[in-house]
């Protein structure tokens, strides 16, 4: 009886240590007090198993049970749960394969380069977002006189990709200054007209994901710019999936969203102006980031009159791609 009471003593605090079952044997033997199993650890190293007797002390006392040595406090689950910051898989990385962080990949320059080749005085140049920042908003810039598109400005944003017990959702962190970069053709050109100012509205991931524009032998006569959304997924292995779809599109002024949700403004349309229609779309989970074009400083359309403005456009579009703990 004596030695069945210094067993129950000694047994319990380690069952609290291990905050789990035993089922099996694991020797304690004579390695002194709090020395379990492995002879030099404070406590077991969480690989012994079985479903015999466990030998304690030097008084031949066995005791028998159904228990198992897993580690301190953690029971291993299937796979790590992104959205409760526990430790699920006992790794001791914390929400370890689950994003973090959302940022841009890949980079496509998206075909086809549209516009003037014969224009003296032109520049081929392209013009990005920062990092890891996308276009949310566009300003369009005209020269009235020469009919022509004379430049964009661009605004971008950061997105942060926020986690809580009920999933993934982002927000978005404007990039000063607003807007961060511009494709400009020289004065006089620079804006004689009043600019056509396009914005991806409401909450959550947002920003331009399709242009389009007109062209003639002069250069660009028009510029557009379609908004999109972003839809999350999380799938069973913990992969972050990212689907854009077209969104409400603002303009301002109010009158410059056309039909098909664009907004913007053609030259061309309805003007008795020869012109060419084009559209870009970037793929699937990509975003615009950027636009490569040519700005001349001797533009001529089919009317005549000379001047500085956008000949050629080309968006560039990056893949929003999560970044995962590890």
């Amino acid at each position: 009886m004596r030695a069945l009471l210094v067993t129950v003593f000694a047994l319990s605090p380690w069952v609290a240590a291990c905050g789990g079952m035993i089922t099996g044997s694991s020797a304690v033997g004579d390695a002194g007090p709090g020395k379990h199993h492995d002879g030099g650890a404070n406590q077991s190293d969480g690989g012994a198993t079985g479903d015999g007797s466990a030998t304690i002390g030097d008084d031949g006392f066995t005791a028998s049970g159904d228990m198992t040595a897993i580690g301190p406090s953690c029971v291993p689950g299937p796979i790590e749960i992104c959205t409760n910051d526990v430790d699920d898989d006992c790794n001791g990385i914390v929400n370890d394969g689950c994003a973090d962080t959302l940022g841009i990949g890949t980079t496509t320059t998206v075909a086809p380069y549209v516009g003037a080749d014969g224009n003296a005085g032109a520049s081929d140049l392209s013009v990005r977002c920062p990092p890891n920042a996308f276009v949310t908003s566009m300003s369009i810039l005209f020269y009235d006189a020469q009919q022509q598109v004379s430049g964009v400005r661009f605004g971008c944003s950061t997105a942060t990709l926020n986690r809580s017990s009920s999933g993934y959702s982002v927000s978005l962190v404007a990039v000063s200054p607003s807007p961060y970069v511009s494709l400009i053709a020289a004065p006089p050109a620079n804006g004689t007209g009043a600019p056509i100012v396009v914005t991806c509205p409401g909450a959550g991931l947002r920003g331009l994901f399709a242009t389009k524009g007109t062209y003639d032998a002069g250069g660009i006569l028009g510029y557009f710019g379609k908004c999109g959304a972003a839809t999350l997924t999380l799938a069973a292995d913990n992969t972050l999936g990212i689907a854009i779809a077209a969104a409400t599109t603002t303009a301002t002024p109010a009158g410059s969203i056309d039909a098909a949700g664009y907004g913007g403004y053609d030259y061309g349309a309805g003007a008795g102006i020869a012109h060419t229609d084009v559209s870009w779309t970037c793929d699937a989970g990509s975003v615009l980031v950027g636009l490569h074009g040519r700005v001349s400083t001797s533009g001529q359309i089919t009317s005549g009159v000379p001047g500085a403005a956008l000949d050629k456009v080309q968006p560039i579009c990056g893949t929003l791609t999560p970044h995962y703990i590890h």
